[in-house]
């Protein structure tokens, strides 16, 4: 998962961007991050009010708690700042719909083994299954089989790059892409390796 976040990120940059450098108004892409037009300028002042808030590879925001749990209720707070479209929470899927144009900001609450991840609509999230053996928790070999997690309410495409581990090796790409259908008909391709 890792290098396909790093090759489908900016290959000269990190894998993760504070959203205040990174408010893109195409959500698949980091390609406009760097320029600032004045649209986004209402984006960045929102951003700015959660700095701890980044961006993890193309297709997730990441919020992490930074303050003490609050002992009444034993659960962390944090603000999080959501660009403008639909959202999903990705461990308990529950949407969010940030519809003004400057994105929306709000307060969530999470107990301390969770930490405030959102996916976009359309956002495909490849996850390894957790490891049987002890020893296989932290290996960095190609797993045998994933899991992909498909975030409804737009289409979207992801791009799954492996290699065998070494550095600089040639990696194999398999497409994998999300057409999205409000009708219930929606179609998940994955192409082969390449």
């Amino acid at each position: 998962m890792l290098t396909t976040l790093i090759r489908n990120t900016d290959p000269d940059g990190p894998v993760t961007r504070g959203t205040v450098r990174c408010s893109p108004t195409r959500p698949r892409s980091f390609a406009d991050c760097t320029s600032a037009p004045e649209d986004h300028a209402q984006r960045a002042s929102t951003a700015y009010e959660v700095p701890d808030e980044y961006r993890f590879g193309t297709e997730l925001i990441v919020s992490p708690i930074v303050a003490p749990n609050d002992r009444a209720v034993q659960r962390g707070r944090t603000n999080v700042w959501l660009p403008q479209g639909d959202w999903f929470d990705l461990f308990s899927g529950r949407h969010y719909e940030s519809r003004p144009t400057g994105g929306r900001r709000m307060e969530v609450w999470r107990p301390i083994d969770r930490i405030p991840v959102f996916a976009k609509a359309g956002g495909i999230v490849p996850l390894q299954p957790v490891a049987e053996r002890r020893e296989s928790i932290n290996d960095i070999a190609n797993p045998s089989a994933l899991s992909l997690l498909v975030f409804p309410g737009a289409s979207g495409e992801f791009t799954l790059r492996e290699d065998n581990g070494r550095f600089g090796s040639r990696s194999m790409d398999t497409s994998i892409e999300f057409a999205w259908k409000p009708d219930g008909m929606s179609c998940l391709t994955i192409l082969g390796v390449s």
